[in-house]
């Protein structure tokens, strides 16, 4: 179960798998943007992403990257197909070194830099 409070979510397993005296926990969503908007509009994926942790719906596989021949780490979308089990589809890459060089990042202050996030919270 999921209970959402603003810029939080309450994340509780399923009834069948609480332990008597089971507190939820709660998770506070990190976003990162120059803006409320983004940050808000990042927030609600985020939402959904720990929604999909809670209910195992998403997953992470090592999948085949066909174009190099390279096995990669993929974020999954996981549903019980009519044969009862998993299919799985790509939501997300995760990045390597080298594509991290390629990425900076919003400081709060209109500026982006490189492999740091300063002055947000």
């Amino acid at each position: 179960m999921v209970n959402e409070n603003g810029g939080k979510v309450n994340v509780v397993a399923k009834k069948n798998k609480v332990r008597k005296g089971s507190r939820p926990i709660e998770i506070e969503l990190k976003t990162y943007a120059q803006d409320d908007e983004t940050r808000n509009e990042l927030a609600e994926v985020l939402k959904m992403f720990y929604k999909g942790a809670v209910m195992s719906s998403i997953g992470l596989a090592e999948a085949l990257n066909e174009n190099t021949n390279q096995k990669e780490i993929v974020l999954v979308g996981v549903t019980k197909n009519p044969w009862g089990t998993d299919t799985l589809y790509p939501l997300a890459l995760s990045l390597n070194a080298e594509d991290m060089s390629r990425y900076s990042f919003p400081d709060g202050n209109g500026n982006y830099v490189k492999h740091a996030v300063a002055g947000m919270d």
